[in-house]
């Protein structure tokens, strides 16, 4: 998620998976935020990166950046789990 992204109330964005199975109803995902996501935004957001967790940075390569992204995602989603 990139800080853009963020518009009013929502964060609004499209899963990368629809651009190849979806290509002809491509539809934005619409996301409320609430008072306990804006807590979690605000105590973990990274206001320096273009990005809301901070953890990817622009230059990398197309490479570099999808498997950075799914170290990432393998890691909290590892955490998450209890």
């Amino acid at each position: 998620m990139q800080w853009n992204q963020i518009i009013g109330d929502y964060i609004i964005f499209t899963r990368k998976k629809t651009y190849t199975t979806r290509k002809n109803n491509i539809k934005n995902i619409v996301v409320p935020v609430t008072k306990k996501l804006q807590g979690v935004i605000d105590k973990v957001g990274d206001k320096n990166s273009p990005f809301i967790l901070g953890l990817i940075k622009e230059e990398y390569s197309e490479n570099t950046f999808e498997n950075k992204n799914h170290r990432i995602k393998q890691q909290i989603n590892k955490n998450l789990t209890i």
